[in-house]
């Protein structure tokens, strides 16, 4: 299963700070900080990986199936 490390790449910075600064609506950065998303679009990805300075490989990790709460 994969999971986005969102919230541990955001530091000190709000899901409404990430929001404004991909200019992605706050539903969709909540949805993705939370797991609840079941898909996503490379230019999300790429907006995300903008925000944040990171890679993809920073935002993106597999972990083992059913230990995502």
């Amino acid at each position: 299963m994969i999971r986005m490390k969102i919230n541990e790449l955001l530091g000190d910075r709000s899901h409404y700070w990430l929001a404004k600064a991909t200019q992605l609506e706050y539903s969709v950065i909540r949805n993705l900080a939370s797991q609840r998303s079941q898909r996503i679009t490379y230019s999300t990805l790429d907006r995300l990986c903008d925000a944040l300075t990171c890679e993809l490989g920073e935002l993106l990790v597999k972990v083992p199936e059913g230990s995502i709460p």
